[in-house]
Order: structure tokens, then C-alpha cells, then sequence
């Protein structure tokens, strides 16, 4: 097991599959709490922390250079990213396709008994449902979705890759196996 943690590739494919495995249990027992959200981002960070451990592993601590470290955790949490992301394609396109529509539904039925509610003219209720349909039909479509969910985790790689750069090297020992 040890070497198969030490490229960050296979750092990636397993941690992706940790996580999209645990997506389809939550999804399977209708999980929808904030855990679904939160996943990614824990895949994100173990990633980007054993490729640093790796590194550290590999080479010495004093011939590392922060950016050499920084380049580390970002490399597997990044792959873990565009997996993530292309699983979330899949899973929006070809697994579970009606989910999104159900979500539109939802929400239009919400908004046609708060228009009957507060007896907003038809002229208007039709102007906002227009305007609801074109916003969901653009946002809620699996390619938008998993290019936002990529440049998210790409931005939480970012930070969290410096911020674990920078505890590794103000507590080296955290490190150490």
C-alpha cells in the first residue's frame, strides 16, 4: 500500500473513487444534507496533503523549496478535481438525468403558490416563470454544473494546498510517518 501512494496520479484515483463512491451511497440512500458538498472538499485536501507527504518521503526536507511543495499538493487534488468533475457530468447526464428537472419543478411549484399567495397578476407570474426557466435551463445543465464544480475544487486546490505548504513547514513533524 505505501507504494501506491507515493505517485500523485494513483494519489488521485483512489481518493476520487473514495469520494464518488461515497456520492452514489448518498445519492442511493437520498443523503442530501451539507456531507454531499463537504466530500469533494475533504477529497481535496487528503489528496493535496499525501502528495506532499509523498514528496517529502521521497526527497529531503532541506532540498525542497516551497514552491516545489506547493507544486506537490496541487498536483493530486487538482487530477481529483477533474475526475470529480467529469464524474459529476456523468452522473448528471447519464445516472441520474431527471434530478435537475425534478429541481426546476419543485421550485416553480413554490413560486406558483407564492404567486397565488400574494395574487400577483398572471402578465407577471408568466414574466417570472419565463425568466425562472431560462436562468434554470442555462444553471442547471450537468455540463455548467461539473465546469463550476471544477473551478471550485480547482480554487479550494489553490488555498488549500498553501495552507497546507505552510503548516508542513512550520510543524514539520506532521509530516514524519
Amino acid at each position: 500500500m505505501k507504494k501506491l501512494l507515493l505517485n500523485s496520479t494513483s494519489i488521485a484515483i483512489y481518493t476520487s473513487l473514495i469520494i464518488i463512491l461515497f456520492r452514489l451511497v448518498s445519492d442511493t440512500f437520498n443523503w442530501n444534507g451539507p456531507e454531499r458538498v463537504y466530500a469533494p472538499m475533504f477529497g481535496v485536501v487528503i489528496s493535496a496533503f499525501l502528495g506532499l507527504r509523498a514528496l517529502r518521503k521521497e526527497a529531503p526536507q532541506n532540498d525542497l523549496t516551497f514552491f516545489m511543495e506547493i507544486r506537490a499538493t496541487m498536483r493530486p487534488a487538482a487530477i481529483f478535481s477533474l475526475i470529480y468533475s467529469a464524474f459529476i457530468y456523468v452522473f448528471y447526464r447519464f445516472i441520474n438525468p431527471s434530478l435537475f428537472p425534478e429541481m426546476v419543478a419543485e421550485r416553480e411549484a413554490e413560486f406558483l403558490a407564492q404567486f397565488e399567495l400574494n395574487n400577483t397578476p398572471a402578465k407577471e407570474a408568466d414574466k417570472v416563470l419565463a425568466n425562472f426557466h431560462e436562468f434554470a435551463d442555462f444553471f442547471f445543465a450537468p455540463l455548467n454544473w461539473s465546469t463550476i464544480t471544477l473551478f471550485g475544487l480547482i480554487m479550494l486546490t489553490g488555498v488549500y494546498g498553501f495552507l497546507l505548504t505552510v503548516a508542513a513547514r512550520k510543524f514539520p513533524k506532521m509530516m514524519i510517518n
